[in-house]
């Protein structure tokens, strides 16, 4: 691959991802200032509350591997599965640890008896942060963004559908958190699904304690836990020593600015994949 096509491919690769932040970017911007407007104040806080500290708890999943996993499988998708399967067991281990601190720091925490039911009952979706960009490792890796980026999009569409009904059907936080944690869960059996046409894995293998693959992935663990750190301590502070209602009011103004950072990210899941075949591709050619 020249470096022309190399060029080319990102960039082709990039606008299916940029299409696709834009448009759930304007969904959730939309759907934000209804939910704000419905909730009201309070109820956003608690919402916010729940989400924020939920979300805290990601940097225990060790996310850091699925940068090395999408490295390793652009060398060559047919033996993807092999990484694939050396981590899983990890990641699900890694999952349970998580859940079980969230709900178990939650009882220490000054919240009310139920801001942490939900907090127990929406720490569930941690198993869709953790084993969702897992399985979108496989599309990245083979480059099929196209694909992955449909998906995103209905993802989205799906759960702002599911939220705004249980809205309108007065269900009030309790629906959008069942709203997440099925649109999460249904999208991830998707996602495996479609992925199984590119690369097959167990979701249950046994565990299994890969050295090597856990030191490449620690500095972006570690870059990862600092992002969610800077991101989201204000308000998860706001909540351990203010009001719902002022976290809600702050959460607004928050959520519709972060929107944009998606974008971000972009370029790097683009390019990625192309660049370590690339680069692979170079050193084999050098050897011979």
């Amino acid at each position: 691959m020249s470096g022309k096509e190399l060029i080319r491919k990102g960039i082709t690769n990039a606008s299916y991802l940029a299409f696709a932040n834009f448009l759930t970017t304007f969904i959730q911007f939309l759907a934000i200032i209804y939910v704000v407007r419905f909730l009201g104040p309070e109820n956003y806080g608690l919402w916010t509350t729940v989400t924020v500290f939920v979300g805290m708890f990601s940097v225990l999943l060790f996310q850091g591997t699925n940068k090395v996993i999408i490295r390793e499988g652009s060398k060559d998708v047919k033996k993807m599965h092999k990484v694939l399967d050396d981590l899983i067991g990890m990641k699900n281990f890694l999952l349970i640890i998580s859940i079980f601190c969230c709900i178990l720091v939650s009882f220490f925490a000054p919240y009310s008896d139920i801001t942490k039911f939900y907090i127990i009952l929406y720490s569930i979706t941690l198993g869709s942060s953790s084993l969702g960009p897992f399985v979108g490792t496989i599309f990245q890796a083979s480059e099929n963004f196209k694909i992955f980026s449909i998906i995103q999009i209905f993802h989205k569409i799906f759960y702002v559908f599911l939220s705004l009904t249980s809205l309108y059907m007065g269900f009030g936080v309790i629906g959008l958190v069942f709203s997440a944690i099925l649109s999460d869960f249904t999208f991830l059996l998707i996602n495996y699904n479609i992925s199984k046409r590119f690369v097959v894995f167990n979701f249950f293998t046994k565990l299994k304690l890969n050295l090597r693959y856990l030191k490449e992935g620690f500095t972006f663990t570690l870059i990862g836990f600092f992002e969610t750190l800077t991101t989201r301590i204000d308000l998860l502070m706001i909540s351990l020593l203010g009001s719902l209602e002022e976290v809600g009011i702050y959460a607004v103004s928050y959520r519709l600015a972060t929107q944009l950072t998606k974008f971000r990210n972009v370029s790097a899941m683009a390019f990625l994949p192309i660049a370590v075949k690339y680069i692979d591709k170079s050193k084999i050619n050098g050897r011979d």
